[in-house]
């Protein structure tokens, strides 16, 4: 019998925040998942000159914010508060920080986080939530990028999937030797073949 798992998402109030709790929730649907979002509040967040009073008042109605971002996404997705099991967590702090622990407390099996796509001297500059919490190294974490294939060519003539049947029956009898041939043509087409093998 299988544990319940559990994915974790970061959320922020940005397309790429949504898109990774779109992503998380997809993962979920039909499956023994429960789905944990973390959102962080930063100082910046908060306002160095705002009064204590208002910072009160903002935390208290974050929390309903985020859960109509929730039932938005749900809505998006055809599925109901029902369909998965979501828990929130707002905490203040770096949004690294608070979704490494947030994964640490709930021992989430799956990080997904989203990306704003910044190349170059932008993103060493503003840093990276996705790119720090993917050298963490402590979880696996899934970077939620926006589906571009469309904008990338095929291949002309892509090779058809093996199905099962054929993979067993390839397993129960000797390679050919055209393929040992086609195979030892292209390392060579490449150079030396990287085992002494064939």
């Amino acid at each position: 019998m299988t544990s319940r798992q559990t994915i974790l998402v970061g959320l922020d109030f940005s397309e790429c925040g949504h898109r990774a709790l779109m992503h998380a929730l997809s993962m979920a649907r039909g499956h023994d998942t429960i789905v944990h979002i973390a959102h962080a509040v930063t100082r910046d967040d908060l306002g160095a000159g705002r009064k204590i009073e208002q910072q009160e008042h903002a935390l208290e109605d974050l929390p309903w914010v985020i859960w109509k971002r929730v039932f938005k996404a749900l809505r998006e997705l055809d599925m109901g508060y029902e369909d998965v099991p979501v828990s929130l967590h707002v905490r203040l702090g770096d949004p690294v920080e608070v979704i490494r622990q947030v994964a640490i407390d709930y021992e989430a099996d799956l990080v997904v986080v989203g990306t704003h796509g910044r190349t170059g001297m932008r993103k060493l500059m503003l840093g990276s939530v996705a790119e720090k919490l993917v050298r963490d190294g402590h979880f696996p974490v899934l970077v939620a990028h926006e589906n571009k294939l469309h904008e990338l060519q095929k291949t002309i003539f892509p090779d058809a999937p093996l199905p099962p049947d054929r993979v067993e029956m390839s397993a129960n009898r000797a390679r050919p030797h055209i393929y040992r041939s086609t195979l030892i043509s292209a390392w060579n087409a490449f150079g030396r073949p990287t085992s002494p093998s064939l």
